[in-house]
């Protein structure tokens, strides 16, 4: 896809300026995060010339995303996934203020849609006479932009049956890489359930959002396998290892 921004030409020099003088800085102040700019930089403009790449991205992502905390762990947030978010409702803001039919009308008319809505809603209310301000503002910030993210988005992302099989091999192959790497290491404490924490740090918050995670994906494959019935062998055969593989680990 061909650059349509009038100054396109300057995005590569002016990109390579921002990533030495990031690397400079962080040479200078030892701050890691200073090494994130250049890559924000890049999935912006990313996001501009292919968002729906974008967005195959942010899904990859999730499986192998770190729970971090700030400023004496008053706040915290899942990284890189979460800010990805943070992008995709920039992005939505955009989209819509542009074309506000941007969402088909059958997503409107849909009883689902009407109840995540009120429920939406009245989340709104709720903050607005919550005796914990701070809490419930995030708590709101953080549901609006996993909503845009998870609810919204996919109607403008899934529109054939090869975005679905995309998205499954694309969160499949993290989501079987960490539980391969969390496996070993829980191997090194001779599987102690007491230990089982240290063994998924920091891929995941703890036990319980691990096995969440994959009792949730767990369904899947149970329906693909079938699916895959006189198409690809091979992928029949990994999808039943990866079956297998799951039970125990779950």
């Amino acid at each position: 896809m061909q650059m349509s921004l009038p100054y396109h030409r300057w995005f590569l020099p002016v990109g390579i300026i921002v990533a030495l003088a990031c690397v400079l800085l962080f040479a200078a102040t030892n701050q890691y995060l200073l090494l994130a700019i250049p890559f924000v930089m890049m999935y912006l403009v990313l996001m501009m010339l292919n968002w729906k790449l974008a967005y195959w991205i942010l899904l990859f992502s999730i499986p192998v995303s770190t729970h971090l905390e700030f400023f004496n762990a008053t706040l915290s947030t899942s990284v890189p996934d979460e800010p990805l978010m943070w992008l995709f409702l920039g992005l939505f803001i955009v989209l819509f203020a542009a074309n506000p039919r941007v969402l088909p009308e059958w997503w409107w008319r849909n009883p689902i849609v009407l109840v995540v809505v009120l429920q939406y809603l009245w989340l709104i209310v709720a903050v607005i006479y919550t005796r914990e301000p701070l809490v419930s503002i995030k708590f709101l910030a953080a549901k609006t932009w996993f909503l845009v993210a998870f609810f919204i988005f996919p109607v403008l992302v899934f529109l054939r049956k090869e975005d679905f099989k995309l998205a499954f091999r694309i969160f499949i192959i993290p989501m079987v890489i960490t539980m391969l790497v969390i496996l070993a290491r829980h191997y090194q404490y001779d599987f102690n359930f007491r230990k089982v924490e240290r063994a998924i740090s920091p891929i995941y918050y703890n036990h319980v959002e691990y096995s969440t995670v994959i009792s949730m994906f767990f369904p899947l494959l149970c329906i693909v396998y079938p699916l895959t019935k006189g198409k690809n062998t091979w992928m029949r055969i990994l999808i039943l290892l990866a079956i297998l593989f799951f039970i125990p680990v779950i």
